[in-house]
C-alpha cells in the first residue's frame, strides 16, 4: 500500500490514466470532489465506485452529471474486482481511520491511495 501526495491538478491526471475509487460517501464527496470547483477534471468520467463503511449507504448509488456510481464496502469491492486499486480518500472526518483500514485489510495488495488535496487540511497523522 503506497500513499501518492499530488496537488488536484496532478490528481485529475492520475484518475484519467486509471480508474478510481472513492473512500467515503458523506458530504465532501459531493460537495468538494464532485462539486462545481472542481467540475472541469471530470472525475466522475474515471471513478468505477465509492466506499463507505455505513451499511446504510452500501448498496446505493449517487448521481453525478447523468452518470450513476455505486456505494459499497470495502469487502464487496475485494470480492468483485482485483487490484491494482487507486483509492482517493474523499472523507474530511475519518480520513486516518481510513488509512489505517486501507493499510490493515489491503496489506500486501497492489494498491495505492491519495487524500483528497482539501482533506489534507483536516487530516494529522498519528
Amino acid at each position: 500500500m503506497k500513499e501518492v501526495r499530488c496537488t488536484v491538478e496532478e490528481l485529475g491526471e492520475l484518475c484519467r490514466q486509471r480508474k478510481a475509487v472513492c473512500f467515503g460517501a458523506g458530504d465532501w464527496l459531493m460537495d468538494s470532489f464532485f462539486g462545481e470547483r472542481y467540475k472541469r477534471f471530470e472525475f466522475e468520467k474515471s471513478v468505477s465506485a465509492v466506499i463507505d463503511n455505513s451499511p446504510e449507504k452500501q448498496n446505493t448509488y449517487i448521481k453525478v452529471r447523468g452518470r450513476e456510481i455505486r456505494i459499497c464496502s470495502l469487502g464487496q469491492l475485494k470480492k468483485e474486482t482485483v487490484p491494482p486499486w487507486f483509492f482517493v480518500i474523499t472523507s474530511r472526518r475519518y480520513a486516518g481511520e481510513i488509512v489505517n483500514q486501507l493499510e490493515h485489510e489491503l496489506s500486501g495488495c497492489k494498491a495505492e491511495y491519495c487524500i483528497w488535496p482539501s482533506v489534507l487540511n483536516y487530516y494529522h497523522e498519528d
